[in-house]
């Protein structure tokens, strides 16, 4: 194995059924990160200063999930160490964890002080919580809430509308492309399944998941500051009450574990099943850990058990 730019240490944890493999890495940069469980290359752990979070044996417990993915981002170095791999590299859908890259767009191309006219074709979207009507008017800034904490549809379609949808996805598409995460592809600012066959899924693999929480934590935080609200008032344009917002993330009021949660974004539809990602300072405080679940009827119980087994696992 080539190495110019970069040091890799992989260490063996188990392999359980099915010939599954969990690992860990340490990498400098994103292609590391991609390229290297893509290979399958496996090499002795060296020592490196930047494995703080060391293993203990211990044995992981079983997934329905088709992806369970975890990684260590060290917020000084900004070196990065897998803790839990698989199905990390897989493309699958990811329903509304998509909104981690709606909310993006709008907070790099909108005024969040921007007044929005509810349409009724926004409010014809599926499952939505938003309580919408008709010729509402919100702010930027109002949507985006509704968008992340109760994972409003209406909300996200209303957001698309300002620029049109489709030029909103062609920049969600642009933006995945410049942040180097080939994996991901969107068709709609929501996350639903398709409601045509000539429209996709959005997908995305684990890896790349976490990367864009990573780019987002670093470079947009205020998005987990709002993800990691449990209640919230959403108020109109004019600053009246709308109605109060509860998080989709039940995991957010969890007091079990020693360190704090920095926020998550869930998802759920009938192909995608159900969709998790949770963000949890590290418990030495040095950075943060990123866990992903895809494709799991059981997102909030195994992301309990994987967060549990990650924290006893890793010290």
């Amino acid at each position: 194995m080539h190495q110019k730019d970069y040091l890799i240490a992989v260490v063996f944890l188990l392999t359980v059924g099915g010939g599954i493999l969990f690992l860990s890495e340490i990498s400098t940069n994103k292609k590391n990160i991609q390229n290297n469980l893509a290979a399958q290359v496996f090499e002795t752990p060296t020592p490196s200063p930047a494995a703080s979070i060391t293993p203990t044996p211990n044995s992981a417990p079983e997934f329905s999930a088709h992806a369970v993915y975890s990684i260590f981002f060290d917020r000084t170095t900004e070196e990065s160490k897998i803790l839990l791999d698989i199905n990390g590299e897989k493309p699958l859908p990811i329903a509304s964890i998509s909104k981690l890259m709606t909310a993006l767009v709008v907070l790099k191309h909108y005024n969040l002080d921007a007044p929005v006219v509810i349409s009724e074709k926004a409010i014809q979207e599926p499952e939505d919580s938003g309580n919408f009507k008709t010729g509402e008017v919100f702010t930027v800034q109002g949507l985006l809430y509704s968008l992340l904490v109760e994972s409003s549809n209406d909300a996200a379609a209303a957001l698309a509308e300002v620029v049109g949808r489709d030029h909103f996805v062609q920049l969600m598409n642009e933006n995945a492309k410049e942040l180097g995460l080939s994996s991901m592809q969107f068709s709609n600012p929501t996350g639903l399944d398709p409601k045509t066959s000539a429209e996709k899924l959005n997908t995305s693999s684990s890896s790349d998941l976490a990367l864009l929480t990573r780019y987002l934590l670093v470079n947009f935080p205020s998005i987990f500051d709002m993800l990691s609200i449990e209640k919230f008032t959403l108020l109109t344009a004019e600053s009246k009450p709308h109605h109060i917002m509860s998080n989709t993330n039940k995991l957010l009021g969890h007091d079990g574990w020693p360190t704090k949660i920095l926020g998550g974004k869930t998802g759920m539809t009938p192909t995608a099943q159900g969709t998790l990602l949770l963000v949890l300072e590290s418990p030495d405080r040095k950075g943060y850990i990123v866990n992903i679940m895809l494709n799991t009827p059981h997102r909030f119980q195994e992301m309990e058990e994987l967060t549990d087994w990650i924290l006893a696992t890793y010290k």
